[in-house]
């Protein structure tokens, strides 16, 4: 096999590529592939499960051009100018009223431009428009040179445009242009043949065969259906190409793409197959053309790779319907992989807790023979008869089985959520985005001034954490706080939730907002494998000591276990920011050194002021959703974590008092009244059975102590015990055991300076 010459098209010595121009490219804008000039290097390349990261790698270390394989989900409006796209687009944006300065554009080392837009997956769209030219319309199944690259002609860098609208949150294409482009619908068929070629296997077929044999028009029909079926219609340019090849026909380009449209709005049913395609190749003596199989395809078309296979990845993915599963994106739909040594089928699915959000679901390979046991696919198999000659037969099989035993179907090696991979090489990135785009031209200012007033009380360090803590959660969504916020306020209709909700609706697929005790602590927590921020809504009570272990697991443990229903457990990276809302007084298990709980209280000064928070809803859905957005991911943190500087408020304090073990409140309790229970002649001094009685009936958590344990107890707390007709404790000065005390659980709220000695309950004659 020949080796491919690496710098095919770039003077390496001379220009390089632009990494900087390069990092602005986000997942979102599709999947890097490796290119010579502006093709790409492999034969397979619309398919291929490629490693952005490893890409990327590859063609920096060889000075390689990169290539942006676009999903269904984004189009990329292609402007050139060497064939009259700049009068071509001034009239387009004219005619359907575009404005096109919001739009990300990479300008082309030739002079074009790249504007790039998002749309729904399911809305295919045309090539180009017959009154336009210069024009293109780019998305799933097609591929452009990414900023950074070099222009093989002109060795000018493509350069994202100078003050243009920050690449990383892509605007959705207008509706009016999105009307104009639509491809029209092809009417459903039954049938799941169709798709077995990409784009460079045709034009592989296609050069095997001479056009002049085809200006027949019927013959030329035939062909063309042929094709277009076989490509699933995404062969249009290679299709042109080859028809243009014949200088008959030269300048017949628009003509030949508006006969190729045409072909879509076809019924299925009846439509000509692959089937006409291999009797043509076998009227030119070229039937070997047509790859057998895609692993034999691989090899067929591939470049001179010998061992390129660490550059494949994870192929793109978007949920499918169960209803809309057939042959042609069963493998977007279902995915094979390793959980906990066990293979199972995936499927996004969606989530019990939230019917937007899109969840892993683990099935057996029962479960998918069953959901799919009204599904077939006509498939080929091939017989030698007796003379030698090759019989092609066409045999119905199960979808399911088709797609089990399919060759190239991935098997992924379990699952990864990491927002810094475009996807993760042999692993499924859960990772899908925020729920709304970032967006610097909205207010809310509302909800900002909400956050400094009411959730921090007005407290200037508090109202500055919380704002931090919020942004370090958006630059960081799949990474743990190891801190959770905690909002206190015992009056009901604070507020205090808008904080919460208004993040679930940022991080979108990955907020989850719970109100179940059992969601949250409970044994099947499937639903965590993807969640990046948490709000937890009136779900805990401190005192369920069970509970506290799992708790500050969620919150500081690297790793969490995923056990989902049916389904060995395996254990997954922990991304969990929780922020924590209840009307209780004791809401967090906060021990005297914790450094887990940032705890605030919330004001009550707006409590059910319906017309305020009104007020902030209407903004954030005007826009400041995606301003919130924006101003947290772009806040300066210079290294900030959330466990540096958590203010020590007394909501945090109070919590620690709450959670402090019974014997410690049971003597900060006394300290600060001043009075010694069961006092015995003197202030200071007390019987030992009935402090311990008074004690045991008083203190909750005590009632099982021995009076061997309270008297280790009053022993460490500096008390003395004498004997004088019976056991009697005497403690020391009070004003130096506040001190003790406080020196000890330095949270502890300052005592009352006003009483510096021991109190007597008892009458001056005793």
């Amino acid at each position: 096999m020949k080796k491919t010459d690496y710098n095919h098209s770039l003077d390496a010595e001379k220009v390089a590529i632009d990494v900087d121009q390069l990092a602005r490219h986000v997942p979102a804008h599709g999947t890097f592939i490796p290119l010579n000039g502006k093709r790409p290097i492999h034969g397979c390349w619309t398919k291929r499960p490629y490693s952005s990261a490893k890409v990327l790698a590859w063609c920096l270390e060889h000075n390689h051009n990169v290539g942006v394989r676009l999903p269904a989900s984004v189009v990329v409006v292609d402007i050139d100018p060497r064939h009259g796209g700049n009068e071509g687009w001034d009239n387009l944006c004219f005619e359907y009223g575009l404005d096109d300065a919001a739009w990300p554009c990479v300008v082309t080392g030739s002079g074009g431009r790249h504007f790039y837009l998002t749309k729904p997956a399911n809305v295919a769209v045309l090539d180009t428009l017959k009154d336009f030219p210069g024009v293109e319309f780019k998305s799933k199944g097609r591929q452009v040179v990414a900023a950074g690259s070099i222009h093989p002609d002109t060795g000018r860098h493509y350069v994202w445009k100078e003050d243009g609208p920050d690449p990383a949150v892509l605007p959705d294409a207008p509706d009016e242009l999105l009307r104009a482009i639509k491809r029209p619908e092809r009417p459903p068929s039954q049938s799941a043949s169709g798709d077995e070629l990409d784009q460079e296997q045709v034009a592989a077929v296609l050069t095997r065969m001479d056009a002049t044999n085809y200006r027949d028009h019927d013959r030329w029909l035939r062909l063309m259906m042929s094709v277009h079926n076989a490509s699933n219609g995404d062969a249009r340019q290679e299709w042109i190409d080859w028809c243009i090849s014949d200088t008959q026909y030269a300048d017949q380009a628009d003509a030949i793409g508006r006969r190729w449209d045409s072909l879509h709005t076809q019924r299925a049913e009846g439509t000509i197959t692959i089937g006409t395609l291999r009797h043509f190749l076998a009227e030119e003596g070229a039937l070997d053309a047509l790859p057998p199989d895609q692993e034999a395809a691989r090899d067929d078309f591939s470049d001179g790779f010998e061992d390129d296979s660490w550059m494949d990845g994870p192929a793109d993915d978007e949920p499918i319907k169960l209803n809309d599963v057939r042959a042609e994106n069963i493998d977007r739909t279902f995915r094979l992989v390793n959980i906990g040594g066990k293979v199972r089928i995936t499927y996004m699915g969606k989530s019990q807790l939230d019917r937007s959000v899109r969840v892993p679901e683990i099935w057996a390979v029962e479960d998918l023979r069953n959901a799919l046991r009204n599904r077939f696919i006509s498939v080929e198999s091939k017989t030698t008869k007796e003379d030698g000659a090759e019989q092609v037969a066409i045999k119905r099989m199960p979808l399911a089985d088709w797609w089990l035993t399919k060759r190239d179907r991935y098997t992924y090696d379990g699952f990864v959520f990491d927002s810094n991979l475009p996807d993760a090489g042999d692993e499924i990135n859960l990772w899908r985005g925020f729920g709304v785009k970032d967006g610097p031209g909205g207010d809310w200012s509302r909800m900002r001034d909400h956050i400094g007033d009411v959730i921090a009380s007005g407290d200037e360090a508090s109202y500055h954490y919380i704002l931090r803590w919020l942004a370090w959660a958006v630059q960081n969504p799949t990474k743990q706080a190891e801190v959770a916020v905690a909002l206190i306020s015992e009056e009901k209709g604070t507020g205090k939730g808008f904080v919460g909700r208004a993040m679930c609706r940022l991080f979108g697929a990955h907020g989850l907002h719970i109100a179940n005790r059992g969601h949250l602590l409970g044994r099947f927590n499937a639903h965590f494998a993807q969640v990046g921020f948490l709000f937890c809504d009136e779900v805990l009570w401190p005192g369920a000591k069970d509970d506290e272990g799992v708790l500050k697991a969620l919150i500081t443990e690297p790793e969490l276990l995923i056990e989902p229903k049916g389904v060995n457990a395996f254990r997954a990276v922990n991304a969990l920011k929780l922020m924590i809302a209840s009307n209780e007084k004791w809401v967090v298990p906060a021990s005297g050194n914790e450094r887990r709980y940032a705890v605030f209280e919330v004001s009550a000064a707006r409590a059910r002021d319906h017309a305020y928070f009104g007020r902030i809803s209407e903004q954030l859905r005007s826009g400041g959703y995606s301003a919130m957005l924006h101003d947290l991911r772009t806040m300066e943190l210079d290294g900030w974590h959330p466990r540096q500087g958590i203010p020590e408020t007394s909501a945090l304090a109070r919590q620690k008092e709450l959670t402090a073990e019974p014997e410690v409140q049971l003597l900060g309790d006394i300290l600060a009244s001043g009075y010694l229970p069961q006092q015995c002649r003197k202030p200071n001094r007390v019987r030992a059975s009935w402090f311990y009685k008074h004690a045991r009936e008083t203190a909750k958590g005590l009632q099982w102590w021995t009076d061997h344990k309270f008297a280790d107890f009053l022993q460490g707390v500096g008390a003395v015990r004498t004997h004088s007709n019976g056991i009697v404790w005497a403690f020391p000065p009070l004003d130096q055991m506040r001190r003790e005390f406080r020196q000890r659980f330095l949270w502890w709220p300052p005592f009352d300076g006003s009483v510096t000695e021991w109190q007597s309950e008892l009458e001056d004659s005793d």
